[in-house]
């Protein structure tokens, strides 16, 4: 059987690889098709198209855009757009203008707790990204501040540390929307990262989402852990929409997790891809 990842980054958001590194890396490692979904940019995907057809290999051009729902951040990933739609372009030049604004209130309030941080060291050390929490917390990591990325989110970047800075995220409808508009397929990313698989709101959220135009849920998650995967299976099917899969992967950024398997045991199995046709 053949298998895919779905839910792929790159250095052109938070990832480690370079867009023609990470399509190498799936060849690699023996997957027969990806999607780079990087957050809120499609910066990376002229050049991962163009390796991608040096050697054949199935790349499906994605994005993963940050929405808010009911005061709620959640992310829609879009699948086959159309990476150089006018409208889709323009509105990422506004997101990523609130989200470069955001980070230096964030660098500010980093500063008033001795560390140094500013747009011009995140530039030099991340020239071709569009900088997220991500890349600050690798900052943090490379210079002592704290031992691993997950320590930065716990100390200096989540939503309970006093440094914590919230976005002026689009409205999900608006994120389903410019997707559509590119000639994508807008899908909820990992649903249980929000909502407890039990809990109202989850349901009430899928139902909502899918009238403004979601088409599916991924359902297939390296945290989708024990009867949770088979819960968004359900899930999915009660409102009608079709399931993908991904590892979230993002180079050397989470550690022990790897394209195409998650943690180990994940497995995405490529008839999927029909879903995205």
């Amino acid at each position: 059987m053949q298998y895919i990842d779905l839910h792929v980054h790159t250095a052109a958001s938070d990832g480690t690889k370079t867009p023609e590194e990470t399509v190498r890396y799936a060849m690699d490692k023996g997957l027969s098709a990806i999607a780079i979904t990087d957050h809120d940019t499609v910066q990376g995907l002229p050049g991962a198209l163009k390796e991608a057809e040096k050697f054949n290999f199935n790349l499906i051009p994605g994005i993963e855009l940050t929405a808010d729902y009911e005061g709620e951040e959640i992310h829609i990933l879009g699948y086959n757009i159309d990476h150089t739609d006018r409208n889709l372009l323009e509105s990422l030049v506004s997101i990523n203008l609130e989200k470069k604004e955001r980070n230096e209130k964030m660098y500010a309030q980093l500063n008033k707790a001795g560390i140094v941080i500013t747009p011009v060291l995140m530039q030099i050390r991340y020239p071709d990204a569009i900088i997220t929490r991500g890349h600050i917390a690798d900052y943090l990591v490379s210079r002592g501040y704290v031992e691993d990325t997950q320590e930065a989110f716990s100390k200096f970047l989540g939503k309970t540390t006093p440094f914590f800075v919230p976005r002026d995220n689009i409205p999900a409808e608006f994120a389903i929307r410019l997707i559509l508009q590119s000639g994508g397929i807008p899908v909820l990313a990992h649903p249980l990262l929000y909502y407890d698989k039990n809990s109202d709101k989850l349901y009430r959220m899928t139902r909502s989402l899918k009238s403004m135009g979601l088409k599916g849920i991924e359902a297939i998650y390296p945290s989708h852990k024990g009867r949770a995967e088979g819960d968004m299976r359900r899930l999915a099917a009660h409102f009608g929409l079709f399931i993908t899969g991904g590892s979230d992967y993002h180079g050397g950024l989470k550690k022990g997790l790897d394209m195409g398997s998650g943690y180990g045991n994940l497995k995405v199995p490529a008839d999927l891809l029909k879903n995205l046709i």
